[in-house]
């Protein structure tokens, strides 16, 4: 009788299950790379910052301008005082797109403002990795260049409008300086590309056309941006041939044609304004404490103009420490907006040198060991000057005690909706609150005094509004005088701090009372 094996009686063990194959990945598809998700995540940040909206400085002017071209594109008048006229510098493209969003979607001056600021914060990012992928072929150049971009500033605190230290950038992310700042850093990018390669007249009268709405979006800031661009033509043109000349003169010409045919008035007039540069003296304070971090670049500039005497970022920063000195020593300070541009370059030296591939000579691997040594400390310290920004996202209880009682902060100003549910848009309020004059034209009404220079406005009209807003405010001026200013001033309220008086006699009613004791008083004088 035969008998079974045991071989044969033992159950074998299922194995592993066939390997299935993965389907192809389609063509032209890549996955993100670990510096794009940093950047994206920088992006995210910013878009955080733009649903906050924190306000200090100039959000007030901005959104009054967005406010009177949204009531009136065509007519919309000066943007802070009541009066005619549509040939304000604040009028550009930027604003006149916004205005137009805020027409098609029925948003407020200030949801325009949160949605320019997200598009502001993409629009930095992206025109910074441009130009910093022309300078560098490290993935991780433009990372270290926003790093060095929101921290190398100084060790204290510096808010102002066109700068990108952190702080600074939260505060001004929705400003038209900031897209202005990352047009002009799209434009550097073209322009490298463009003198590098065979770029056609189309490309270079496109690139023309860019720059003077570059001009035209913020004159002052713009200032920058040409010696930016002159840099980079500087230092890769090569040749004076017929092309040359030809792709210059497309550009000229693609510059100068918006200029022409822009309907709000001549914005040329602005960098050549002295009523701006007293605003601007503050930027040449306190130097050291506020850009000093930077100056570690020094060492790496002169290495690459060693390198080459044409090399684009050491042309923009000579340019720009030229323009700057020049504003200091002819005290038109103004010209003092080109310092963001100054830093950048620095700061872009700095990345571009960090990610260098690591060099062979003994010398040269000391070097970039010392720089690398002297970053890990200067960055902690930029970092922790800038570290305030988290209490414009995060409330001051979410945060421990002991940091914010020693981090540099600037709070965001109140706002002023008590007085608003009062005066309606398109009313005359006659006060000289520092708050109130910079924040009530961003909820729609005027004052007789703008807070800021407007060039459309006459020197003689601004004398006059000044004199009737300090005598209609002053009480040792008789009274007579007192109601003649206001009516002279054809104010509809009267806005008082808390040790101001009422004129005098009948037609003042006091309608509400603020947090700081300031008061809104209705006018109701038969004039």
């Amino acid at each position: 009788m035969a008998t079974a094996s045991p071989t044969a009686s033992r159950t074998v063990p299922p194995g592993p299950p066939p390997a299935v194959p993965r389907p192809p990945r389609p063509a032209g598809t890549r996955l993100p790379r670990p510096p794009d998700l940093v950047l994206a995540g920088f992006v995210c940040f910013l878009m955080c910052v733009a649903w906050r909206l924190p306000w200090l400085g100039d959000l007030g002017q901005h959104a009054a301008v967005i406010e009177r071209l949204t009531q009136d594109l065509t007519d919309p008048g000066s943007p802070l005082v009541k009066r005619p006229g549509d040939s304000s510098p604040y009028y550009t493209p930027y604003t006149v797109l916004a205005a137009l969003l805020a027409r098609l979607t029925g948003l407020s001056a200030f949801a325009t403002l949160s949605v320019c600021a997200g598009v502001n914060g993409l629009a930095l990012v992206v025109g910074l990795r441009c130009f910093v992928r022309t300078l560098s072929r490290s993935a991780w150049a433009p990372v270290c260049a926003v790093l060095f971009m929101v921290f190398l500033w100084g060790t204290h605190l510096f808010l102002w409008s066109g700068h990108t230290s952190l702080s600074a950038l939260c505060l001004s992310l929705s400003y038209p300086s900031t897209f202005a700042f990352s047009l002009g850093l799209y434009l550097w990018a073209r322009l490298m590309r463009a003198t590098r390669g065979r770029a056609g007249v189309r490309h270079w009268a496109l690139t023309g056309l860019l720059t003077g709405t570059l001009v035209l979006i913020h004159p002052v800031m713009a200032m920058g941006a040409l010696i930016g661009c002159a840099a980079v033509c500087a230092g890769t043109v090569r040749g004076r041939g017929r092309h040359t000349l030809a792709r210059g003169a497309a550009a000229t010409a693609g510059a100068v044609l918006p200029l022409l045919l822009w309907p709000y008035g001549n914005v040329l007039s602005v960098p050549d304004s002295s009523a701006l540069d007293h605003f601007h003296v503050s930027a040449y304070q306190a130097v050291p404490e506020r850009y000093g971090l930077a100056l570690l670049a020094v060492p790496v500039l002169l290495l690459r103009l060693r390198r080459s005497r044409r090399d684009p970022l050491v042309l923009l920063c000579l340019g720009t420490a030229a323009v700057a000195a020049a504003g200091w020593w002819t005290g038109h300070y103004t010209w003092g907006r080109v310092l963001p541009y100054l830093m950048l370059g620095l700061q872009c030296a700095l990345a571009v040198e960090v990610c260098a591939p690591w060099p062979r000579a003994r010398a040269a691997r000391t070097g970039h060991a010392l720089l690398a040594a002297l970053l890990a400390v200067a960055l902690p310290l930029g970092a922790w000057a800038q570290a305030g920004t988290l209490l414009h996202l995060l409330p001051a209880g979410a945060l421990p005690r002991a940091f914010t009682a020693r981090v540099q902060f600037l709070p965001t100003w109140p706002g002023w909706e008590w007085a608003m549910r009062h005066v309606r848009r398109g009313d005359v309020v006659l006060t000289n609150h520092y708050l109130a004059s910079r924040m009530l034209p961003g909820y729609g009404a005027y004052t007789v005094m703008p807070a800021w220079p407007q060039p459309e406005i006459p020197a003689a009209e601004s004398a006059r509004r000044a004199t009737d807003v300090a005598r209609a405010l002053n009480g040792r001026t008789d009274a007579f005088l007192r109601r003649k200013a206001v009516c002279g001033a054809k104010a509809d309220w009267l806005l008082l701090t808390w040790n101001q008086s009422i004129p005098a006699g009948q037609g003042f009613f006091t309608v509400a009372t603020g947090p700081d004791k300031s008061r809104l008083v209705r006018v109701d004088l038969h004039c």
